[in-house]
């Protein structure tokens, strides 16, 4: 069965009032979900302390634990010389999987290659690439930088956000129909007059996009709502994943 993360998008509003991420996930232990994505802005100066906190949280929930990274992989065509430093932060705190949008990034070329592959080589870790709301993240290009990733052999993921693509007039429907077989994980949401709403309010169906990935590709609930349309969002994606079974 497709498992379902928490992204603490959700948390939004709580965050900006003084809540930490961890208080939050803590309210919702008893969901049912089975991880949580926690986002690096979202983090104070006592993001270690956290961090700890809830890699013992996880561990003893069974979750799996994701962290979106607040940056790009490429800057004018060259990586990032941050991605060591998260890459040695999900070693410590046993992170399985790090989310990073894509960046300025014409062509994968073989010096790029060589030097992703001895960078992610010693960490057993999922990288994975997000459609970016800018240039960068048009479909076809998307298409063909996870075509050159696939090509090359490197382990890097691709993490399919249905949002984003209405910031570039692009149809997510359209988007899933070419890039689905790259999908690593559903970034979920719905949008309506370019803001994010609950699903079954806004202009995509998302169903679609969930029938589109096979059911080992994990569902992450990634907008900004209340605790209470969490729950109801959530029985929702649940009862469309066991529907699409």
């Amino acid at each position: 069965m497709t498992k379902i993360l928490v992204n603490t998008a959700v948390f939004e509003k709580d965050v900006k009032n003084g809540s930490s991420q961890l208080d939050m996930i803590k309210k919702i232990t008893d969901l049912g979900i089975d991880g949580v994505e926690v986002r690096g802005e979202f983090f104070g100066e006592d993001r270690d302390q956290e961090l700890t906190a809830l890699k013992d949280l996880a561990q003893s929930k069974n979750w799996l634990l994701y962290f979106s990274i607040p940056e790009q992989l490429f800057v004018e065509n060259k990586i990032n010389e941050n991605l060591t430093s998260y890459l040695d932060l999900a070693k410590k705190y046993s992170i399985g999987s790090l989310k990073i949008s894509l960046g300025e990034i014409d062509t994968l070329n073989d010096e790029l290659v060589a030097e992703l592959k001895n960078t992610l080589a010693p960490y057993d870790v999922q990288l994975t690439i997000e459609n970016e709301q800018n240039e960068h993240g048009h479909m076809d290009h998307v298409l063909e930088i996870n075509k050159e990733i696939k090509q090359a052999g490197l382990p890097i993921g691709y993490t399919f956000d249905a949002g984003n693509w209405y910031w570039i007039n692009e149809d997510p429907e359209k988007a899933m129909d070419k890039l689905s077989s790259y999908v690593t994980i559903l970034h979920l949401k719905n949008i309506q007059n370019k803001g994010t709403v609950l699903l079954d309010k806004g202009a995509t169906n998302w169903k679609n996009l969930i029938n589109a990935v096979t059911p080992d590709i994990p569902v992450a609930i990634e907008y900004p709502m209340t605790l209470e349309e969490l729950k109801s969002e959530f029985k929702l994606v649940q009862d469309a994943i066991e529907q699409s079974v």
